[in-house]
């Protein structure tokens, strides 16, 4: 199965969405996860927030994850892969500060000036475009966990087995639509249309959100 783009993998994935999860919120992982987020959102009649994570590159194979970094500075790492890779301490701390300015760049510029939802003890669900190394989905998790959330969800249209693997202990549950073995793996080949995605882009889910939710009085 190939989706025509994040917008038509999110409504595919927002009819698969398992009605006991019973969510208060969606959460996007920026950037993919918002376009993908956004028609989550609108299926179940919530509000869209943004995760701003990212993941930490191995600097000569930036497709590979040693790690994560989340918007509050906290950095997650696969021991395992850093103590493999041989970075040192300070190139690790070099990586996460160009990483959480890019963050902290990112988020300034998609805000659209609303009041964060408050995610204490509410249950959460955590959208994004895929799943690779699933190491910035983990920080995801993670971070809403900091955040108080009682229960987090997460649901995406593709996976490698090793990311759903990876991420199952730390979530309530997971819906993942396609699920691949494949030794060489890109989120990008389950796509027709899968274009970089800008701040704007970002901005624009949340608008379509809030707009949306104002048409129905919530």
């Amino acid at each position: 199965m190939k989706y025509e783009d994040r917008r038509d993998a999110g409504i595919k994935l927002s009819n698969e969405i398992p009605t006991t999860w019973a969510p208060h919120v969606v959460y996007g992982i920026a950037s993919g996860g918002a376009v993908v987020g956004v028609q989550v959102a609108f299926s179940l009649r919530l509000r869209l927030e943004i995760a701003y994570i990212s993941k930490l590159p191995i600097p000569w194979n930036p497709e590979v994850a040693f790690g994560a970094i989340a918007s509050d500075g906290e950095v997650i790492l696969d021991e395992g892969q850093y103590r493999q890779i041989g970075l040192s301490y300070m190139e690790v701390q070099k990586i996460a500060r160009t990483r959480l300015n890019e963050i902290k760049r990112k988020e300034q510029n998609s805000s659209i000036n609303s009041e964060p939802l408050n995610v204490k003890n509410k249950t959460v669900i955590l959208v994004d475009d895929g799943l690779a190394t699933g190491y910035t989905c983990y920080g995801a998790v993670l971070w809403l966990r900091r955040k108080g959330a009682e229960k987090v969800f997460l649901a995406s249209p593709v996976a490698h087995r090793l990311a759903v693997d990876l991420l199952t202990p730390t979530v309530d549950d997971m819906k993942i639509l396609l699920t691949s073995n494949n030794k060489v793996f890109s989120i990008s080949v389950y796509y027709r249309d899968f274009p970089q995605l800008s701040d704007r882009d970002i901005r624009d889910a949340l608008t379509e959100n809030r707009n949306f939710l104002r048409t129905i009085n919530l």
